[in-house]
């Protein structure tokens, strides 16, 4: 199911998880917003540079709480990002393969030359 109000995808429940509603349910339409994660700015940034790269639709809303990060500084920012319902598989990869990425150790030995 989707929560229009919500803009959120949920499984087996007849109201929305997050507000309790049951009037703005139904199955979600290609060009509907979807949430798909919460993120720190500066991973935010990187997270929507790869997106528009790769044609991905999507926004982002700085949460209630963004006036945190006047007070205390950019690390306490957040991006909450929302992705087209059709490009949201492609949207989870790219996040996945962004945000999950291994370091590579400092005393590794360099790959071959290309």
């Amino acid at each position: 199911m989707y929560c229009q109000r919500c803009m959120l995808l949920f499984d087996g429940e007849d109201k929305c998880p997050e507000c309790g509603k049951t009037d703005k349910l139904g199955q979600p339409r290609d060009e509907d917003l979807c949430f798909l994660m919460e993120e720190d700015a500066m991973w935010g940034d990187m997270l929507s540079d790869v997106f528009q790269q790769n044609g991905i639709s999507f926004t982002w809303k700085q949460p209630r709480e963004g006036w945190m990060s006047s007070i205390f500084g950019a690390s306490f920012d957040k991006r909450l990002f929302y992705v087209a319902y059709s490009d949201l598989e492609k949207a989870r990869s790219l996040a996945e393969s962004l945000l999950h990425a291994q370091p590579v150790p400092d005393d590794a030995e360099p790959g071959p030359e290309a």
